[in-house]
């Protein structure tokens, strides 16, 4: 299949339609004509050495080549109906325990075995990053590595969880100004900068208005205690802002292009009320902006966690092991 071929023949008169447009050598059986075969195989050759066989030079490489690439075609096709099957019963398997979460406790577990190689931290306290695409599970993890911190070291360590979408515009006001969550103009970045750092640094707790989702609208007000650990999760934890206050410690949740716009639909279909339409269409709308303005973020990341089903975790990895792994495969 490989080889280059030139092709001879001692009989024009009935060389095959889909050869005759080819280059031919053809030659006699008299011993002169063979001595003037031999010269024409080694221009032949020569010519073929120079052209550095660009293109097939016969038939069976032509139609190889044609077949293989439909083979190749096919065999993709094939492995994207299985990839499609193994997600359909995957989702079926998810509805039919709709409201069981996912187990991410070995994952969060191992976070915490990384906080506490860096405990006490700076002043006796701890800023714990996390962050990712939109309905992820970010708010869940961060709440799960909490309670496993509260039950595994009770009385040894406090912690809080601050959440970065208390610093968000109201929905209307967004709509309002044409603005998508994922832009930095729909945070108070100045805002939440500065309460991080009186939570890391200082005596004082603070008062936030988580944001509802399903609601658009600010909730009633908590106060963030100033804690041993303070967790910050939310799409801007990773601002650069923050980076002097947070040393070795950003979870980046992970999920491929196709994960992500899928969780995001499942979670806006089947939690915040978005009919079919609009919630396919604020997927796309929303991936598209987390790609461009929190999607970079992902090289300030320590470690990556990995979305591998339906909200079910993986790692955490070293920051440039998990995106390889998940784009490759």
């Amino acid at each position: 299949m490989g080889n280059k071929t030139i092709i001879t023949t001692c009989n024009t008169e009935n060389l095959p339609f889909d050869i005759s447009v080819l280059r031919v050598i053809s030659y006699g059986t008299d011993r002169n004509s063979l001595r003037l075969l031999e010269s024409d195989i080694v221009r032949a050759v020569h010519a073929l050495e120079s052209n550095g066989m660009i293109s097939p030079n016969n038939l069976v490489q032509e139609a190889g080549r044609e077949f293989f690439d439909l083979r190749h075609k096919i065999c993709e096709n094939l492995e994207a109906i299985v990839r499609e099957r193994r997600r359909t019963e995957a989702f079926v398997e998810f509805t039919e325990r709709r409201g069981k979460l996912q187990d991410n406790t070995p994952v969060a577990d191992r976070v915490i075995a990384q906080v506490m190689r860096f405990m006490p931290g700076v002043s006796g306290r701890l800023l714990v990053s996390i962050t990712g695409s939109g309905a992820i599970g970010k708010s869940t993890f961060a709440r799960l590595v909490a309670e496993r911190i509260r039950m595994l070291y009770s009385g040894e360590f406090s912690v809080d969880i601050l959440p970065t979408d208390s610093y968000m515009l109201e929905r209307s006001e967004r709509l309002l100004k044409n603005i998508i969550g994922f832009e930095p103009r729909s945070h108070d970045l100045a805002q939440l900068t500065k309460d991080v750092e009186a939570l890391v640094t200082g005596k004082d707790g603070i008062y936030v208005r988580p944001y509802d989702h399903l609601t658009g609208e600010k909730s009633t007000a908590r106060m963030v205690a100033p804690s041993d650990i303070l967790i910050l999760e939310g799409i801007y934890s990773f601002h650069p802002l923050l980076a002097p206050l947070n040393r070795g410690l950003r979870y980046y949740i992970f999920a491929d292009k196709h994960k992500a716009k899928e969780l995001k639909f499942i979670a806006d279909f089947t939690e915040r009320g978005y009919d079919v339409q609009t919630a396919f269409a604020h997927a796309d709308a929303e991936y598209d902006a987390y790609e461009t303005h929190i999607l970079p973020f992902l090289k300030l990341a320590d470690h990556v966690i990995v979305v591998d089903e339906y909200w079910k975790y993986d790692g955490p990895f070293p920051q440039e092991y998990p995106t390889h792994r998940v784009l490759v495969a």
